[in-house]
């Protein structure tokens, strides 16, 4: 009874027009099977009424069949409810006329609660509770009052009853209660197996069309992926040689300062054009013009390593970005590379053709940071090459190329910056990759701009300032600045043990009045000699190497610390290193830069770094930017890391803060990798 009653408020929720074609079959099936039961229950009794001549009782019966076929015949005219509605009131009026007419003894006691269930299967529950109160009312009005006994004794039905025809009389109206009963559960389960079924098949079409319908965004999404990649695609690629475009090439300049830029250290670029291209494109026409431009962009892309860029701007005029490439000797051997292999005779359209080309680079920072300022200055140096025969190059030079006006102010501004304490040291922390501590700081001049809230890097402002001879008064600064900041912490547990290094050259460096002065100075503040590193730029190392040795002898033997930096960048590298006695050297980044995905590099980094340790020295990697090179680094059993990966150049107090925060809490956990 209990999944019958589930059923029915199962029903109840489904939607109009669902449940008014379950309220029809079920209507149909009582009608279909409840219909010839009454009939069958009017037969079995027609010769006890007709005996007892109980016309009352057989007046209703035969109304009772007649609203059963009047409802058949009204089947689409009303609703199956209404049909319901009817047929149940008609078994509650005659249920209580037999009643008051004949006693409990009448087939009332069957009707009735037919009447009630049919009332609550189709959802009428008040009605439903409204008669079962008016049957129980009335059955207890007969029983108590007895006004039916009177009418019972004087009808010939007493007879009837006394007789053995009583059992038959029983027999029908427990037929005509149970049969009903039985009708009305199944055309309910009935009804429900087949909502439930349709419900089913509605939701497998609904599954079907949902599926459809992602399958079909799917699709869209992809063709938007698609195309989306496809316009980038056509914005930042040339249409014609499948190279880089100018709008690539500004992009990449424009994102130079964010992390993890191609560009973001020094870089060189170079400006090819090809020679003779304009009178090629006379004699042959534009269609075999491109295929020669095509088959440059082939033979660069080919020569160019993986980390370079390779463009084409216009016309004839291609480029090429070189990251880390920054010695003048280094750029120019590269800038031969590529002309080599630009250089030669091929054949476009049968046509037998000679390639050769005009190559004008400039270096960044040294001839500028952005892509406008660097275009111009290989520009420059181009105009100088293409004033030759055949393929050469040419690096740019500011004596040779001239800047004129723009460089007496840049002159003008850096004496100002000078003598205004614009230009001052940052520092940049070095992370000793065994105990993940930063334990020392390399200062890097900058010069900052409070107006604009900029400021430019060494490369941009050193050159004017060797020019102008201001160096040595930069170099005084610097060493008074380091001694200060050292003395300041002494007496401070977080930062005691810090060291610093700042940059010297050689030939500075062998000035004897230059180095007596920072000797007597280290000699009045010996306590903080030890933590006192000057960095000696390897490709800057003169030739009397003897000297040089002597000069780094005495300051080691005041406690001084000796590095090398850039180490690798310049020739015969394990030769000079073998000849001096240096603490550290430091691995420049053109060996960084590849280290996660060339074998190559792998296996040189791993070398220098024996040699080092074999030699005494320790060694730092410079321009470490992501976690998984210093992973390798420290797999590699390099000493110490120093780039973004572990913080860019700092202010005095912010570096205070940042060795506090890294060395004394938890904060930098997930950074930091264990050894």
């Amino acid at each position: 009874m209990g999944s019958v009653f589930h059923q029915l408020f199962a029903l109840k929720a489904l939607p109009g027009d669902q449940r008014e074609e379950l309220d029809r079959a079920i209507a149909r099936g009582v009608l279909l099977f409840s219909g010839p039961l009454s009939l069958l229950v009017f037969v079995w009794l027609l010769p006890g009424l007709v005996e007892a001549r109980d016309w009352f009782r057989l007046a209703t019966y035969l109304l009772t069949i007649s609203v059963y076929g009047t409802l058949v015949l009204l089947r689409g005219r009303i609703t199956a409810r209404r049909r319901m509605l009817v047929l149940a009131v008609t078994f509650l009026a005659v249920s209580s006329a037999l009643q008051l007419h004949a006693g409990p003894l009448s087939q009332a006691s069957s009707m009735g609660p037919v009447a009630i269930i049919l009332l609550v299967v189709f959802g009428q529950l008040r009605l439903a509770v409204a008669a079962g109160a008016w049957l129980v009312s009335l059955s207890l009005a007969i029983g108590l009052g007895g006004w039916n006994n009177a009418v019972l004794e004087q009808s010939d039905l007493a007879m009837l009853l006394s007789s053995s025809a009583y059992w038959g009389y029983r027999s029908g109206a427990m037929i005509f209660l149970l049969g009903n009963l039985v009708i009305i559960v199944t055309c309910l389960v009935s009804a429900y197996a087949r909502a439930l079924r349709d419900l089913e098949a509605e939701e497998v079409v609904l599954e079907q069309r949902l599926q459809a319908r992602t399958e079909d965004l799917t699709r869209t999404l992809q063709q938007v992926r698609e195309s989306d990649a496809r316009a980038r695609q056509l914005a930042y690629q040339d249409d014609l040689t499948g190279l880089a475009n100018r709008h690539r090439i500004e992009e990449l300049y424009a994102q130079r300062r964010e992390p993890n830029s191609t560009l973001s250290g020094p870089h060189t670029l170079a400006l090819v054009n090809l020679r003779n291209f304009n009178a090629f494109n006379d004699s042959f026409g534009f269609a075999e013009g491109n295929l020669l431009l095509r088959q440059a962009g082939a033979r660069l892309l080919e020569a160019a390593r993986p980390s370079e860029v390779v463009a084409r701007l216009a016309a004839d005029e291609f480029l090429v970005i070189m990251p880390w490439i920054h010695d003048a000797a280094d750029v120019q051997q590269r800038l031969e590379q590529l002309g080599r292999a630009l250089d030669g005779e091929s054949y476009v359209a049968g046509h037998p053709v000679r390639l050769q080309a005009a190559i004008g680079a400039a270096r960044c920072p040294d001839d500028g940071e952005d892509f406008t300022g660097l275009y111009r200055a290989a520009k420059r140096a181009w105009t100088r090459a293409k004033a030759h025969g055949g393929t050469t190059t040419e690096l740019f030079n500011a004596t040779l190329d001239g800047v004129g006006e723009q460089r007496l102010a840049d002159l003008h501004a850096l004496r100002d910056a000078i003598d205004g304490g614009a230009i001052a040291l940052q520092f940049q922390p070095i992370l000793d990759l065994r105990h993940n501590r930063i334990v020392s700081a390399e200062g890097l001049l900058r010069w900052s701009a409070p107006d604009t809230g900029t400021s430019r890097s060494p490369g941009q402002f050193l050159p004017l300032a060797v020019q102008d001879g201001r160096m040595p008064e930069l170099n005084d600064r610097n060493l008074q600045q380091v001694l200060e900041l050292l003395e300041s912490w002494s007496d401070q547990p977080a930062l005691g043990d810090i060291a610093l290094s700042f940059n010297l050259s050689a030939a500075e460096l062998l000035e004897p009045a230059s180095t007596e002065a920072l000797m007597e100075r280290v000699r009045r503040q010996p306590d903080v000699a030890s933590r006192l590193i000057i960095e000696l730029t390897e490709s800057d190392l003169v030739a009397d190497l003897d000297a040089l040795q002597a000069v780094i002898a005495e300051l080691r033997a005041l406690g001084l610390r000796i590095a090398i930096d850039d180490f690798g960048v310049g020739y015969s590298s394990l030769a000079r290193l073998h000849r001096l006695s240096v603490d550290i050297v430091k691995l420049d980044g053109s060996f960084i830069i590849d280290l996660e995905t060339d074998p190559q590099t792998q296996d040189l980094v791993r070398a220098v770094i024996d040699i080092a340790h074999r030699l005494g020295a320790r060694v730092t990697a410079e321009f470490v930017r992501t976690a998984a090179q210093a992973t390798l680094l420290r797999e590699m059993h390099c000493d110490y890391a120093q780039g973004e990966y572990v913080a860019m150049a700092l202010p005095t107090d912010a570096l205070e803060e940042e060795v506090r925060r890294y060395n004394n809490s938890g904060a930098t956990a997930a950074r930091r990798t264990p050894g």
